[in-house]
């Protein structure tokens, strides 16, 4: 029942055309929310003592200003706009591959600073932040899925 759910959702995502003045501005909205509040919540949720604390969120810093481009350049890429027939093939596979070296990058980096985050953290509390991360990444990503205009069918 619930995977249904799901799927029904899930297509009337794709069914329904993006409105992109509206939906650009619903997805800066909540965007900016998570962004503004994503330390309080991580805070909320991930326990540190005073110690994990202190050496933790000047690397969580680092971290969200690393990923955070990289958040920006997926956004960027998926919401330009789609000008019907006048996407050229090549235009086309060099959009996949963006969007495929931006993925790979984004796995990097999240390899990269858990080497970071695990010496203050732990390996429990390093999971538990990235869980909490991927959470925060999912809301700003179902709000960016409405945004994204699809390439004509044909």
């Amino acid at each position: 029942m619930r995977r249904s759910a799901i799927l029904l959702a899930l297509a009337g995502l794709l069914a329904v055309p993006a409105v992109a003045s509206a939906q650009a501005t619903d997805l800066a909205v909540t965007r900016q929310q998570i962004q503004s509040d994503r330390q309080a919540i991580v805070a909320a949720n991930l326990p540190m003592s005073e110690d994990q604390a202190r050496q933790f969120w000047p690397v969580y810093q680092d971290y969200r200003a690393e990923v955070g481009k990289i958040v920006d350049q997926r956004q960027a890429l998926l919401t330009a706009p789609v000008t019907g027939d006048s996407l050229s093939e090549k235009q086309i596979n060099q959009t996949m591959d963006d969007w495929v070296k931006l993925n790979v990058q984004y796995a990097q980096t999240q390899q990269k600073w858990l080497k970071k985050f695990q010496p203050i953290l732990g390996a429990r509390g390093t999971i538990r932040y990235y869980q909490i991360e991927k959470r925060l990444d999912l809301i700003v990503e179902t709000s960016l899925a409405s945004a994204i205009p699809l390439v004509p069918a044909q």
